[in-house]
């Protein structure tokens, strides 16, 4: 029976047009489908679009596809049309293989389900990552060469740039809505009404697609330094830490004063936003338990939630999203913490029970040595006082030896199982505070708000998994010592 194949065909921008054209891979693809008897039940590309993330119009209609059982096997060119991050490419392959789906890489001559072939795969796409990452810093090392010479490739709103020579001119109708909104916002009114009033007038916007003006872009154009004068660029601009400072390089439109007056205005206007008041405290500390990654922190209308990163990063073809709210984390965590004093309270009454065990024997343990001592001594005494009547008392003689090995032997028993138990009563009665301890700070936590340093004490981390209803799932991993604590095994 021929097999079902999908043919997948990927161009970036930053590929060869010639050798990587979107026609010459479909006709390779094309060919050795039929050179195998293959069926071809689909097919979909991807134009333009990087191979580091898996976000891709082309490869969500070949999953769903996939999902809809269509699909035996996907053809590629070479791997690196599937994917090029590392990470990311073999997560996906681990998806296909587990949904019983080959990769053939024709040109590579690569089977995914062929075992000979894992080590090329997974050097290929080392390599594959490694190019990505080539070409990501050569391409920086470009942008930070036209930084540092103060290269511009699109100037900011109020200024054109003559393609000619290069030179950067003041846009006058634009240069005028730069000057009304700098007025305007030192005189009183806030970006919103200004935003307002430049759409009233119609005001050409910075951006293409949009006609109307918001508060943001207001904002943005008032922190602009290009307009008095200065150019900034490099990776940290936002964080007012720019790579490259240019003094005197654009057509200055507004005053030092009058820019300085807005800056002013804007720290004294500035307000913290809700979202941000609110205490996401277990930001950094809740994991994934399907894909070890961290869970990322979000703030929504109703309050925070924690995804996981991989499906926050690059969609469910990663994993799955793991969304839960910091109320059903917290309310999982005290359902946790009740199941935990539960237990907990229960080993305090056994190593009770086994303490007042140990002290039983200890009392039995004396008083079997005291009447092993009077048995010695009335043997003595009877040694010394029918020395020579002994032949004749042999009888009563071995009664009393007899009874005092036996009490030997029965004290012996005693004090092995003692000598063994009084080893851990020390340690069993340190467990016995800890606990208790431990069930003190849990009985807070379940009258009030969860204390994270009182989680962080017996626990190695916090995960989240997905149980077989689609629920997200709190787990807590207890650190080894409490484990050891918690064990039945203090007097065995």
């Amino acid at each position: 029976m021929s097999k079902r194949a999908w043919l997948y065909y990927r161009l970036s921008r930053d590929d060869d047009p010639e050798k990587n054209s979107l026609d010459n891979q479909r006709n390779i693809l094309i060919s050795y489908a039929h050179s195998c008897d293959l069926i071809v039940v689909g097919e979909s590309f991807d134009d333009g679009i990087s191979g580091m993330h898996f976000l891709r119009p082309g490869i969500e209609e070949m999953n769903e596809a996939i999902d809809h059982g269509l699909v035996d096997m996907i053809l590629v060119k070479d791997l690196s049309r599937l994917g090029r991050h590392k990470t990311m490419t073999a997560m996906y392959m681990e998806y296909l293989t587990r949904s019983k789906i080959r990769v053939i890489s024709v040109t590579e001559n690569l089977d995914s389900l062929n075992e000979n072939d894992d080590f090329v795969i997974a050097v290929k796409q080392l390599l594959n990552d490694q190019y990505s990452k080539d070409l990501s810093r050569k391409i920086r090392f470009g942008y930070e060469q036209k930084f540092r010479e103060g290269f511009v490739i699109h100037p900011p709103y109020g200024y054109i740039k003559d393609r000619n020579n290069n030179t950067i001119h003041v846009d006058q109708s634009k240069a005028v809505v730069v000057k009304i909104i700098f007025d305007m916002f030192t005189k009183g009114e806030n970006a919103t009404k200004i935003a307002q009033f430049l759409t009233k007038f119609n005001r050409v916007t910075p951006s293409k697609k949009k006609k109307e003006w918001s508060s943001n872009t207001v904002k943005n154009i008032l922190k602009n330094n290009a307009y008095r004068s200065i150019l900034e660029c490099g990776k940290n601009r936002e964080l007012n830490n720019p790579d490259f400072i240019h003094a005197d390089f654009y057509p200055k439109i507004i005053d030092d004063q009058l820019f300085n007056q807005a800056q002013e205005l804007l720290i004294k206007n500035k307000k913290t936003p809700k979202n941000k008041s609110i205490k996401q405290k277990y930001s950094g500390l809740l994991f994934c338990q399907d894909c070890s990654e961290p869970c990322y922190s979000v703030s929504k209308k109703d309050g925070i939630y924690y995804v996981c990163k991989s499906y926050h990063k690059s969609g469910k073809t990663a994993c799955s999203s793991h969304l839960i709210s910091e109320s059903e984390l917290e309310r999982q965590i005290k359902q946790y913490f009740i199941l935990l004093k539960s237990t907990i309270d229960k080993r305090i009454e056994i190593i009770n029970d086994e303490l007042t065990f140990v002290k039983r024997r200890s009392a039995k343990k004396h008083r079997k040595e005291k009447k092993l001592l009077g048995l010695q001594t009335n043997l003595q005494r009877s040694i010394e006082r029918y020395e020579k009547y002994l032949p004749e008392l042999s009888e009563a003689h071995d009664d009393i030896v007899k009874a005092l090995e036996k009490e030997q032997e029965e004290l012996q028993a005693i004090n092995i199982k003692i000598n063994e138990k009084e080893k851990k009563i020390s340690i069993a009665e340190k467990k016995l505070q800890e606990l208790k301890l431990i069930g003190k700070q849990i009985d807070e936590n379940l009258t009030g708000d969860i204390i994270l340093e009182d989680i962080l004490k017996i626990t190695n981390c916090i995960s989240l998994k997905v149980d077989g209803n689609g629920k997200t799932i709190v787990c807590l991993g207890l650190k080894k010592t409490y484990h050891d604590w918690l064990s039945d095994d203090d007097f065995q």
